[in-house]
């Protein structure tokens, strides 16, 4: 199942980045042609074309079964499932603003996000050096997400954050992006 779900995901998202990429330009071009309409297709398939890429690590998390990984995909389609959903029920119905819902939905949205970077780093590791590269960036990634949570709480909810958590978040990102990649490449140099 793991290796039909993976290949639907990726040439759907193949396809949607396509499609995407071919109707931005032209709506670059002929604005005035596609209208709103138009802005919303695109909405449509850039929101596809995530969803296809988010789904790729949910479809490798989920052939891991009896694992917390098994259970951590199956969450990330319930969330990808619920975001696109909504996502496409705001650009096309334009329902109105609830920020409750969309304070909701953008924090469900980051923890979607955390979980598929979990995924690309998951896996079958030997080295301990690797192992603690690991555990590391589980760490910053966690509390990544804790911070842009806050954030998205704070923004919406009309509440002031000073630019000492932005830095703070920053730093942490960079160090986030540092490790994971520092992850990655230990795991093809020491397993």
């Amino acid at each position: 199942m793991k290796n039909n779900l993976t290949k639907t995901f990726l040439t759907g998202a193949i396809i949607l980045f396509i499609i995407s990429g071919v109707f931005g330009a032209m709506y670059f071009l002929f604005s005035n042609i596609f209208g709103w309409v138009g802005l919303k297709i695109l909405l449509t398939t850039i929101t596809l074309f995530v969803a296809c890429l988010l789904g790729l690590g949910s479809s490798k998390m989920s052939s891991e079964k009896g694992s917390i990984n098994f259970v951590l995909g199956k969450l990330n389609y319930v969330l990808l499932l619920y975001l696109t959903g909504y996502v496409l029920v705001q650009v096309w119905l334009e329902p109105g603003n609830n920020d409750t819902l969309l304070q909701f939905s953008l924090v469900l949205g980051i923890i979607s996000v955390a979980i598929t970077h979990y995924s690309l780093l998951s896996g079958k590791i030997n080295s301990k050096i690797t192992k603690v590269s690991l555990y590391t960036t589980i760490t910053l990634m966690i509390i990544v997400v804790l911070m842009l949570s806050y954030l998205v709480m704070s923004v919406i909810g009309s509440y002031n954050v000073d630019d000492t958590f932005y830095k703070l978040l920053g730093f942490f990102a960079v160090l986030d992006v540092t490790a994971t990649i520092v992850t990655v490449l230990l795991k093809k140099v020491k397993g």
